[in-house]
């Protein structure tokens, strides 16, 4: 194994379901990346936290999430180091200890750490990495600065002295600065020189910003020092520190993950440069087993290259069978796994993403007497799926909305199904399995979005908002999915409005979408074809670290 020269700082990540440290898209993107890293065979190594309780497994009782907690053996899926690393939080020593789990195998790996704090006892010991995301600000100071000063420490004890590039996936790792400062003596252009980030976020109240009497109590005091000199040259936030002002002031390489997405941070963040790298996802992590057999019969290298898949050619017979292995095996994993029944011969729509508001899952229930017309007497089969933050009532609310609609629409040609728990298996055989990938975030609130891009790689075509990624992925026509609503012009900030979204959905669906499937399934197939020839051979993480490598890191 090559030593490291890149480390990738992310807060969450998705390695695999029995891994529960990550809570969503953020997690996920970077299991992807480190995935991707790995058969590129790049020298990286990657520090997250592990939260010995996971995020949190849902119980749907009566249409609500109820939260439990869930526990897990990182012994089953990892090794305890016998590095140990000290920092000093709120004036209390704080010991943190790492799980070693590598991704890949022998030239071709990835080591990584996992943080874990639980040698300093349960919570009222500061066991501070128990629950990831854990409720309230401190909670989550506390987290952050395990990750980027604790993280730092701990890798500098297992040897790794070399790094040559700190990538910072999102602010959350900010503080790594800090420590970094520290190790360098106080030179802020020699940690800038070789600090990364990337940003996520594309609205101010998903930032982290702590009060600065709260930092100043709990960072050790040359690490406070540190902070107040950069404070000296840069905006990190008058009456609280803005996290992400602090990344981006330590940082030379700032980058947002899909054009729209640039284009509303440069706004967000005026004097400091952006560039674009569009996010992806890993192909053979999301392609499921009937669609991989096809592309290794008729595209023999597209495990290696899967831009190959842009001079795919594959016969419409041999997609739709693919296609049904793939939906039948979604509907075995459903009725085993929750005893869900559904009929591979109705047209099913999935909606599967971390529950928040500005995702708008209810969309779609806008009207539901709109939606009824637009069905007409063709069945549907909705499937949703995804997980409120413990401390989040109105996405918890939404939840119970949208099994509330199901309930009301029984008897009717709409068959609504909430699947619980959520989790990358889950989210694996719905991108893979169902026949269309629904997206109805507020327009400009996604910063890039991945779900449907595991979508295309299965032949499921898109209908999304057209912001994030399918802003730049849809083509005029609906050669490679379907569109709702208007494009915002570049430049200009065309808010969302639900009423317009809605019956422009509504409008599709029943003139483009469901006349396809079931009288002009041929041309439906096309277009599933279609998303991986032009989205899957882009979309993808092989992509993306091969421009981090090239743009970004500058090795």
């Amino acid at each position: 194994m090559t030593a490291p020269t890149v480390t990738l700082f992310s807060m969450e990540i998705g390695l695999k379901s029995s891994i529960p440290t990550y809570s969503g898209g953020l997690g996920v993107l970077a299991g992807d990346l480190v995935r991707s890293f790995a058969d590129r065979g790049y020298p990286v190594v990657f520090v997250s936290l592990l939260p010995s309780h996971g995020y949190v497994r849902q119980v749907i009782e009566d249409g609500w999430q109820r939260d439990r907690a869930q526990v897990w053996r990182p012994e089953a899926e990892m090794t305890l180091t016998d590095a140990r690393a000290k920092l000093s939080i709120a004036g209390k020593e704080v010991t943190v200890r790492g799980w070693e789990h590598v991704v890949g195998r022998n030239d071709h790996a990835v080591p990584g750490y996992l943080l874990d704090t639980s040698l300093n006892g349960d919570l009222g010991g500061n066991n501070f990495t128990r629950t990831l995301y854990g409720a309230g600000k401190e909670y989550r100071l506390v987290q952050e600065t395990i990750l980027g000063i604790g993280g730092l420490r701990l890798l500098r004890e297992l040897g790794h002295g070399d790094i040559r590039v700190f990538h910072l996936n999102e602010g959350h790792a900010a503080l790594l600065s800090l420590e970094r400062m520290r190790e360098e003596g106080g030179d802020l252009e020699k940690v800038i020189e070789r600090n990364v980030f990337t940003i996520h976020t594309p609205v101010q109240a998903g930032h982290d910003i702590f009060e600065w009497r709260t930092v100043e109590q709990f960072l050790e005091p040359e690490l406070l020092t540190h902070l107040r000199r950069i404070g000296e040259t840069h905006d990190l936030g008058r009456e609280e520190l803005h996290m992400t002002r602090l990344a981006l002031a330590t940082s030379r390489y700032h980058n947002a993950v899909s054009e729209k997405h640039g284009e509303v941070t440069r706004q967000m963040f005026p004097g400091y440069d952006f560039d674009v790298i569009t996010n992806g996802v890993h192909h053979l992590t999301w392609t499921s087993p009937p669609v991989q057999a096809l592309y290794d019969e008729r595209v023999p290298d597209w495990r290696k290259e899967p831009a190959r898949l842009r001079g795919a050619l594959l016969p419409l017979a041999r997609v739709e069978e693919a296609r049904m292995l793939a939906k039948r095996r979604l509907i075995e994993y459903l009725q085993n796994m929750h005893d869900i029944p559904l009929d591979p011969d109705i047209f099913t729509i999935g909606f599967a993403r971390r529950a928040s508001l500005y995702k708008r899952a209810n969309l779609i229930f806008h009207n539901t007497d709109k939606l009824k017309e637009a069905v007409g007497e063709r069945h549907i089969q909705i499937l949703y799926a995804g997980k409120a933050h413990p401390s989040d009532e109105p996405a918890k609310e939404l939840i119970k909305q949208i099994n509330d609609y199901g309930a009301s629409l029984k008897g009717s040609h709409i068959n609504v199904i909430f699947v619980p728990n959520y989790n990358m298996d889950v989210g694996a055989f719905l991108t893979a399995g169902v026949d269309l990938w629904l997206n109805t975030p507020e327009r400009l609130r996604e910063a890039c979005g991945t779900s449907g891009m595991k979508a295309a790689f299965n032949f499921v075509p898109n209908f999304s908002v057209l912001d994030g990624w399918w802003d730049e992925a849809w083509q005029e026509g609906d050669v490679n999915g379907w569109a709702i609503g208007p494009r915002s012009p570049k430049g200009i900030n065309l808010p969302s409005n639900s009423q317009d979204d809605a019956d422009a959905l509504y409008w599709v669906l029943n003139n483009l979408i469901l006349p396809r499937y079931y009288e002009k399934h041929n041309d439906f197939l096309k277009v599933g074809r279609a998303t991986s020839k032009y989205d899957a051979s882009y979309y993808n993480t092989h992509r993306v670290v091969d421009d981090y490598w090239k743009k970004a890191y500058l090795l």
